[in-house]
């Protein structure tokens, strides 16, 4: 059994804990999220400012607005959440 432990740690395959895995993972789709997010509302201004006085448009850009921050919030607030709990354990 030690000749294994010897065969695996020898191997140059990184040693992590699966909590190290999950969480990086865990934060690499958060981030992900994010970007998205920013993106959405980057394009909910360019909607606005495309709308020409159009109220449809404008109407769309602000709900666009809306549920593009509210998806931020939510993801930061999952990012906190999650961290914390694997934080604990």
């Amino acid at each position: 059994m030690d000749q294994v432990k010897n065969v695996i740690n020898n191997s140059g395959i990184p040693q992590t804990d699966p909590s190290v895995v999950e969480a990086n993972i865990i934060n690499r789709i958060f981030w992900v999220v994010g970007v998205l997010a920013v993106i959405m509302i980057i394009v909910a201004g360019v909607q606005m400012i495309t709308s020409a006085g159009d109220s449809g448009a404008v109407t769309k850009a602000k709900r666009t607005l809306v549920y593009s921050i509210v998806g931020l919030i939510v993801a930061v607030l999952a990012y906190a959440i999650v961290n914390f709990i694997i934080g604990k354990f």
